[in-house]
């Protein structure tokens, strides 16, 4: 059996196995390498993880086909000049318009889109019903495209979080840079002290079993004027008002207290938090996280430490030795997001570490070239030599969960099973995972 349907025409034909679409990595290519287009539309449906847990695996590939092929549909009927259409990952869509003409009907063409993604999806004699949601992004001249990529991502996420509105439009100059960089500081100030950072939990799962071993904390800010601000987004504007560390450690007590009232049910579950380069800058880092844990209650040997590989680390020595004071209180070591930065092999043999996680652009490859896959064999053969758990990120299909299991990795995480969960989400999951186990 092919591991994907692929037949490329360009270097931008890249396709998704599941839709035929182009994939994420296509689209990104196309914005950095080509001219920014006149707008753009990020599709994502709210109601996909309900038909994940109705209907199967099989069923939600079965609906993401679905999707695909009515976004062609109504892309085909509005007779515009060749969209580029991508499924950008998990249940998300980007579309992107190239011209003035097509950019001006964005509006009426996301309506379009909304009325045909309600229909319901005909599967096995169910029907399977999703929500659709669609943020717009018109074009602002001298914009870069992860600027303008950053305010559709925005608007895309203020209309999930809202039950009435589908279709958010960013407005010209919503995310201004001068306002940002006036306001946000203070907002967030505001936002930690009045806890309104929301901490959500990501499941890990063991390849060789199923069961959920662990669960990473993320951050969520719902900002009332700019919206909502994923885990990145929001340190970012972090750096610009200088409050990265601040955050950090906020984050990572809410994370630690939270997971301290895990019930004994969850006694096995692993919690992992991360941490910046400002943290490692400090040289009271550890001793800081060992306060929190003491503070809180929670196993010290059920912690992981992540550090982004794409962190600039000052001082590896120094590091190192922060960290090496952390395993010797039982706490596990992360290199997360492996693939992204330049600093990959220094950080492999400077940092005393347990895990390596593959950044999903990474495990996306296995489905990609032979050159591909090997470059992904030899990252977690080299992991292997060094003793280090191999945990993958961003697996969205069952194609791919099989696919990592087969080179190798130990865990994984991803929309094939869940997304970040808020904490009584996370609590819902648990208890359904464990009495499907049951049965």
């Amino acid at each position: 059996m092919e591991e994907r349907r692929e037949r490329p025409v360009s270097r931008h034909a890249e396709r998704d196995w599941i839709t035929g679409l182009a994939t994420g990595k296509a689209a990104r290519e196309r914005l950095m390498e080509g001219a920014l287009p006149c707008a753009v539309l990020a599709i994502g449906l709210a109601g996909f993880r309900h038909v994940n847990v109705a209907h199967g695996r099989e069923g939600g590939d079965r609906a993401l086909m679905d999707v695909g092929e009515r976004i062609q549909r109504v892309l085909r009927l509005a007779d515009m000049d060749h969209p580029f259409v991508a499924r950008s990952g998990g249940a998300e869509f980007v579309i992107m318009l190239q011209d003035q003409a097509s950019a001006a009907h964005a509006p009426v063409l996301a309506q379009q889109l909304i009325a045909e993604l309600n229909r319901p999806i005909e599967y096995e004699t169910r029907g399977m019903h999703l929500s659709p949601r669609i943020g717009i992004a018109q074009t602002r001249s001298g914009e870069m495209p992860e600027q303008l990529m950053r305010r559709v991502r925005m608007a895309l996420e203020e209309a999930m979080q809202g039950d009435t509105r589908t279709i958010v439009q960013s407005e010209a100059g919503r995310l201004d840079e001068a306002l940002l960089d006036e306001t946000l500081g203070r907002h967030l100030r505001h936002a930690i002290d009045r806890n309104e950072i929301a901490i959500l939990l990501q499941p890990q799962f063991a390849l060789n079993d199923g069961r959920m071993t662990g669960a990473e904390a993320l951050a969520r800010w719902d900002h009332p004027q700019f919206g909502t601000f994923g885990g990145e987004a929001l340190f970012a504007a972090a750096a610009r008002s200088n409050f990265v560390l601040p955050l950090s450690r906020y984050i990572q007590r809410q994370a630690i207290a939270m997971a301290a009232q895990w019930p004994s049910a969850l006694g096995h579950i692993r919690l992992s938090i991360n941490v910046t380069a400002q943290d490692m800058a400090s040289p009271d880092m550890a001793d800081m996280l060992l306060d929190m844990v003491k503070q809180s209650g929670f196993r010290p040997e059920c912690l992981t430490v992540e550090i982004t590989e794409s962190a600039l680390i000052a001082e590896l020595g120094a590091a190192s030795k922060q960290f090496q004071t952390l395993r010797e209180h039982g706490l596990k070591i992360a290199l997360d997001d492996f693939g992204t930065g330049y600093s990959s092999l220094a950080y492999l043999s400077a940092l005393p570490l347990d895990y390596l996680k593959l950044d999903k652009s990474l495990t996306s490859d296995l489905q990609g070239s032979p050159r591909d896959r090997i470059v992904v064999r030899a990252v977690i053969a080299m992991a292997k030599a060094l003793d280090l758990e191999v945990i993958a990120e961003g697996i969205e299909t069952e194609a791919q969960r099989q696919l990592i299991e087969r080179e190798g990795c130990d865990y994984w995480q991803g929309f094939l099973n869940a997304g970040a969960l808020g904490e009584d989400a996370f609590a819902q999951y648990v208890e359904d995972q464990q009495a499907a186990r049951a049965d």
